[in-house]
């Protein structure tokens, strides 16, 4: 293959997935409890499609199974299937997650702040700070999932509208 072959290929390439990151960044936007709810619907789809290949795995193989293969496939299927039918609960339950990780964060990072306050030029305060703001977004988070949620779609979109736009640009200024 020629040089010109291949960057040519890679300029497509770039300019493809800039224009798909673009209109993915458009829709989060436009639509963000269409598309929080198609990526919880598709996780709930995993989850049914892995409890069903787990299932026939268990009896695909003869030898390592176990009765804790067939409980996980159970599992999986009835979690893909209540994700299913209570999407945005499930939407929230996952921002509710991350929120408890966040407030960990926080605390954490407050905890570490606190034990760098007698190390000159550590600059505590303002690892105190974070760390308190870190603190604050996650008992927000766990208090609001569902307006959270939307609130993560609504940045996710930002990022994917800025990066499409400057992997077009960047496609377009490849030289072929």
């Amino acid at each position: 293959m020629s040089n010109n072959s291949y960057m040519r290929r890679t300029k497509s390439t770039t300019i493809i997935i800039g224009v798909l990151m673009l209109l993915l960044g458009l829709a989060f936007l436009v639509w963000p409890g269409g598309t929080t709810e198609f990526f919880v619907l598709m996780c709930g789809w995993g989850f049914v499609i892995a409890g069903i290949a787990t299932f026939a795995g268990y009896f695909a193989k003869s030898e390592g199974r176990s009765a804790w293969d067939i409980v996980l496939a159970v599992c999986e299927f009835v979690l893909g299937i209540l994700i299913l039918i209570f999407p945005f609960f499930f939407a929230g339950v996952f921002v509710i997650f991350i929120g408890i990780v966040v407030i960990a964060t926080g605390i954490f990072d407050i905890m570490d702040a606190i034990s760098l306050r007698d190390v000159k030029g550590s600059l505590w305060g303002l690892w105190l700070a974070l760390g308190i703001i870190t603190l604050i977004f996650g008992l927000c988070m766990f208090a609001y999932p569902i307006i959270w949620a939307v609130t993560m779609i609504w940045l996710a979109g930002v990022v994917l509208v800025f990066d499409g736009i400057t992997e077009i640009i960047a496609g377009a200024m490849m030289k072929e």
